[in-house]
């Protein structure tokens, strides 16, 4: 339990609905924002934490806060919130409900902030919290998602808290919004393959082709997003794989399909090197499409109007490869950095994704190599060297 010094307090208790409600002023106060104030090690942290940084009391009151916390509230100066608690500094619309304030309404029970600090108090180690606010500001209300970490600091014979918050707002909402998307495009992408589906069935052959190429794009469109879902967590234990014999010249046939209205190949050729129809291997063709479409993407990126864009099979000892090839050289400076995550070339923000996508999807997922080479006068070419039967050297999970 906390523990409170009775001659401390400067007024009986309030009521409470979860927190201790008693809270120092006049002399005791500004003795222990003198001791947080003159500590060295507290001076040390309030200059080089990056986020938000308070120091409380036993009595969940601010002592101290860093330039982070007062830009966060508008403030060029702590002196008008010390004494206060987190929640009534950062105007909390529950931190008035009670008259002790902040950590004693019904609300506060279930609030992250909260229940850290106490936690911290009375057990005297470190706890971690996820804190949605619903602050006031400005006449209007907006909800603020924080991270929340208390630790305990003892000086002399006195419990201090330092509480540091983060704001997580925006990955809250991504990860929200990210939730929501896949599961409204994957029911409209459920919707697409059933109705093409039943088409196909129907047997109309006057618009057969139209039919199966929107079959065939919804079917992408699906695996794509698995794959996508896959890539934002980079776990590859969200992407079952789907391990089955794969003809090449379909490979080939899909890529053409895929690239055939792409703006990146307008104007320009793509060429692929004849290869044994009959020749075949193992593996997961929806990543395999992946990591093609985005070496050729690439590939016609970087070629000229009229230029060529080629791609060719090639049978190895150790397994089978595709290549692309592109006559325009990389510079050296990004060939070293070609497959780092985030890097890129380009203004947008975002890209830097697709060179990295290949590597990560080629080796961690398909148990492949992907590569490059790039000199002068030959060119570019990005190689994925794969195993001809995956199901005997993947571990996956194989549907």
């Amino acid at each position: 339990m906390i523990r409170l010094n009775q001659d401390e307090i400067s007024f009986s208790e309030p009521d409470s609905h979860f927190a201790p409600a008693e809270r120092i002023d006049g002399f005791y106060l500004n003795r222990d924002i003198e001791t947080v104030r003159s500590n060295e090690v507290i001076k040390g942290l309030m200059v080089s934490i990056q986020g938000l940084l308070a120091v409380l009391n036993e009595h969940r009151q601010i002592l101290a806060v860093n330039d982070c916390y007062l830009q966060m509230l508008g403030l060029s100066a702590a002196d008008e919130i010390l004494g206060l608690r987190p929640g009534e500094s950062i105007q909390c619309v529950y931190s008035h409900l009670e008259p002790g304030g902040c950590g004693t309404s019904e609300y506060c029970s279930s609030c992250g902030a909260a229940i850290a600090i106490v936690s911290s108090l009375q057990d005297g180690k470190p706890m971690e919290r996820k804190c949605v606010i619903r602050r006031k500001q400005n006449h209007e209300s907006e909800d603020i998602c924080l991270h929340v970490k208390a630790s305990p600091l003892g000086i002399g014979n006195k419990t201090y808290v330092l509480l540091f918050l983060q704001d997580i707002t925006l990955e809250e909402r991504s990860a929200s919004l990210e939730r929501v998307f896949f599961h409204d495009i994957n029911n409209i992408i459920t919707g697409l393959l059933g109705t093409s589906n039943l088409l196909l069935k129907r047997g109309d052959q006057s618009n057969y082709k139209y039919i199966n190429s929107i079959r065939f794009l919804s079917s992408q469109l699906a695996s794509e997003m698995a794959i996508q879902k896959a890539l934002l967590h980079q776990n590859h234990c969200n992407y079952p794989l789907l391990i089955r014999k794969v003809l090449v010249i379909q490979i080939f046939q899909e890529l053409k399909e895929m690239l055939a209205n792409h703006p990146a190949a307008k104007n320009k050729r793509l060429h692929f090197v004849d290869s044994d129809p009959l020749a075949y291997f193992e593996t997961d063709s929806s990543l395999l499409l992946r990591i093609l479409g985005n070496m050729l993407i690439n590939a016609f990126e970087a070629t000229e109007e009229d230029g060529e864009v080629r791609c060719r099979f090639e049978q190895e000892d150790s397994g089978v490869s595709f290549h692309v090839w592109n006559r325009r050289v990389i510079a050296p400076e990004v060939a070293r950095r070609i497959f780092q995550c985030h890097f890129t070339t380009k203004k947008q923000k975002g890209r830097g994704l697709g060179t990295y996508a290949m590597k990560l999807l080629g080796e961690q997922y398909l148990n492949g190599n992907v590569s490059f080479i790039s000199v002068e006068p030959e060119g570019t070419t990005f190689r994925i060297v794969l195993p001809k039967n995956m199901k005997q050297e993947n571990d996956h999970e194989i549907l």
